[in-house]
């Protein structure tokens, strides 16, 4: 099962966490990740920790995030940037559907603001402890079940 549902990733620098996307990704069904200023499947960094999920998610690669992501909402996809931000929806109260794009930002530094301006609705993973954010691929590990979930439930429910 494949969903027309995408990850797309703002600069994130860690190969192990990008790898781990991927790898979610597949397992969740999820069509695609867009890269923005990333590496992707083609580093061995990538391929290792992906265990070879890799092979099955297409990538596509765009030195401006914003602008790709921009090209996308004028075919109908919706654009969620992932951020803990106070006027952020909590991601088990949003409605999810295909056709969607889920941003995640950098480790460090997020969404950029470029690519925050493209997004239609900000999604947070609320969070009750201390820290104020959580890695970025169990970030998208939560997202992108969540997001399989409601789409495989509207598939099933469908008539």
């Amino acid at each position: 099962i494949s969903f027309d549902c995408h990850l797309a990733l703002d600069g994130p620098r860690s190969l192990f966490n990008i790898g781990s996307i991927f790898r979610t990704c597949e397992a969740a069904g999820f069509s695609s990740v867009i890269l923005g200023r990333t590496p992707g499947s083609e580093h061995p960094g990538v391929q290792k920790t992906s265990m070879g999920a890799h092979q099955w998610v297409a990538q596509e690669k765009t030195n401006d995030l914003a602008w790709t992501l921009h090209q996308k909402k004028t075919l109908g996809y919706r654009i969620i940037g992932i951020e803990t931000m106070k006027t952020a929806v909590a991601y088990d109260r949003f409605s999810w559907q295909e056709k969607t794009i889920a941003v995640l930002g950098n480790e460090e530094y997020g969404i950029s603001s470029s690519v925050l301006r493209v997004c239609d609705n900000m999604v947070c993973i609320p969070m009750f402890g201390r820290k104020n954010s959580i890695n970025v691929a169990n970030a998208a590990a939560i997202i992108c079940f969540q997001v399989a979930g409601a789409v495989s439930q509207q598939t099933v429910e469908s008539p």
